[in-house]
């Protein structure tokens, strides 16, 4: 590399540790409250993502409020491994908030489906429709999967034997 090359990457690096350390001051100093503002208003003057400022705001605050890192701490480790982390803390937090499980099915297969959950949870004794797909999950854990191969087999056979019905239900 020439001289004028590696003297521009130093430059270049200094000045990112600079950046970085002013956005690390500046979020210790918003109240929680304040975030998108600021992101907003960082983001117009530098022509930068309002996401982007908005996502590291939100890292440094929590490093600081959450894992109890100082501001020299935070700015040592650096942008990469802020926002890792963060996004480790928030993937790890979704994974046992609530969400919808969507599936298309028809309308027909929905309705059977609702009936059975209620049926498990009442004859099971389970207080809600987390704890059936607990229990339903820890059935199909345990099953072989030729178990399972053969559990298909057998729906199958009753589904052309008796069509429109499901096992279970008589021809009268």
């Amino acid at each position: 590399m020439s001289e004028l090359v590696t003297s521009l990457l130093n430059h270049a690096a200094d000045s990112l540790k600079s950046d970085w350390q002013a956005l690390v001051t500046l979020a210790l100093q918003l109240p929680n409250s304040q975030c998108d503002e600021a992101a907003r208003s960082l983001s117009m003057r530098s022509k930068v993502g309002f996401d982007s400022v908005r996502r590291k705001l939100l890292a440094i605050q929590y490093a600081s409020n959450n894992l109890g890192y100082t501001e020299t701490e935070i700015s040592e480790h650096g942008q990469e491994a802020t926002l890792s982390r963060y996004q480790k803390e928030k993937r790890a937090d979704k994974y046992v908030e609530q969400t919808w499980l969507r599936y298309k099915v028809s309308g027909s297969i929905r309705e059977l489906f609702q009936q059975q959950v209620i049926r498990v949870a009442q004859v099971c004794d389970l207080p809600n429709a987390e704890a059936v797909f607990e229990w339903l999950i820890a059935q199909l854990r345990t099953s072989t999967d030729e178990e399972l191969r053969h559990s298909v087999g057998e729906s199958r056979a009753v589904s052309e034997a008796y069509p429109g019905q499901t096992k279970g239900q008589s021809g009268r």
